[in-house]
């Protein structure tokens, strides 16, 4: 789907919601896989940064990881 980044966080959210409606968030993480190609130079890692035009998009997937206590996959 092109351009699914600015639907993807919001879209998390509503998989989040219906799952706590359900009494399933516990069991049941809600997550995204990430590429690898958004860390433009990976090596060496602590020098690693995210390529700088996903910055608003990671940050909201990493906010919504924390406050669901999920992680990524």
């Amino acid at each position: 789907m092109p351009h699914a980044a600015r639907v993807l966080v919001p879209a998390m959210r509503n998989l989040h919601k219906a799952l706590v409606s359900s009494n399933l968030n516990y069991p049941i993480k809600v997550s995204t896989p990430i590429s690898m190609d958004i860390i433009p130079k990976p090596f060496p890692p602590s020098a690693a940064t995210f390529n700088a035009s996903w910055n608003s998009t990671i940050s909201g997937i990493l906010d919504f990881l924390k406050s669901t206590n999920s992680f990524l996959c």
